[in-house]
């Protein structure tokens, strides 16, 4: 066995076809065992810190999500992608209603506690291949590819549900919930001639302020 840390990174099996091993070929075998071990090891050191780096360097250190960066350059490459391809791409905005209430009244450690629940259930809820990050604050992008009309507004309102229709829980001393919601705004390439990034995310934007004006909780599609 491959030995380090107490932990077993691996097995070497050797076996002699026709005399038996010496002692002087069990000295070789454990001093290559050694020596391989200790590459074995080395690589997987590098590796893990690697992907820690990887890690801190891609994702939200709160909620664990694409940080904001990371999405707007996965955004940007699946909008080239869905250029070339023409097939449609989609974009939604999500916001915490009334966040800047629950930190207030609740404390920053229970609005955190909510952000991570709310990332978590978002999460559970999209599609392997899709984007989310946290764009900012309690503010959240999606990128979905490929992804219609009919398929974004769908999505949408399974994000929303996910999110009004169970209480978050937080703990502390004394255990409490609150009821929590998001407002989403849609945006596709679906039918547009512009396909800029920075006018995609305008018309979300501007389809997420509709859904906070027209009393939250709700999806608004560009």
């Amino acid at each position: 066995p491959f030995m380090r840390l107490g932990r077993c990174i691996g097995v070497l099996s050797v076996a002699a076809r026709h005399e038996p091993f010496s002692d002087l070929d069990n000295k070789f075998i454990r001093i290559f065992g050694n020596h391989l071990t200790d590459c074995i090891f080395n690589i997987l050191l590098q590796q893990q810190a690697m992907e820690i780096l990887r890690h801190k360097a891609t994702r939200d250190a709160l909620t664990g999500l694409l940080n904001r960066g990371t999405i707007i350059e996965m955004l940007r490459s699946h909008l080239a992608l869905s250029m070339r391809t023409g097939r449609p791409l989609s974009v939604i905005l999500a916001d915490l209603d009334r966040f800047k209430i629950i930190n207030d009244t609740l404390g920053h450690l229970a609005g955190d506690e909510v952000l991570r629940e709310v990332s978590l259930r978002l999460q559970a809820q999209t599609r392997q291949g899709d984007g989310l990050g946290r764009f900012g604050g309690e503010e959240f992008l999606f990128m979905l590819y490929p992804c219609s009309k009919e398929e974004v507004v769908k999505a949408a309102e399974r994000f929303r549900k996910a999110i009004a229709e169970i209480p978050v829980e937080f703990g502390g001393n004394e255990p409490s919930s609150v009821k929590v919601t998001i407002s989403l705004g849609i945006a596709t390439t679906e039918g547009q001639g512009d396909a800029r990034m920075d006018a995609l995310l305008k018309r979300a934007d501007d389809a997420l302020y509709r859904s906070k004006a027209s009393g939250r909780n709700r999806v608004t599609l560009a």
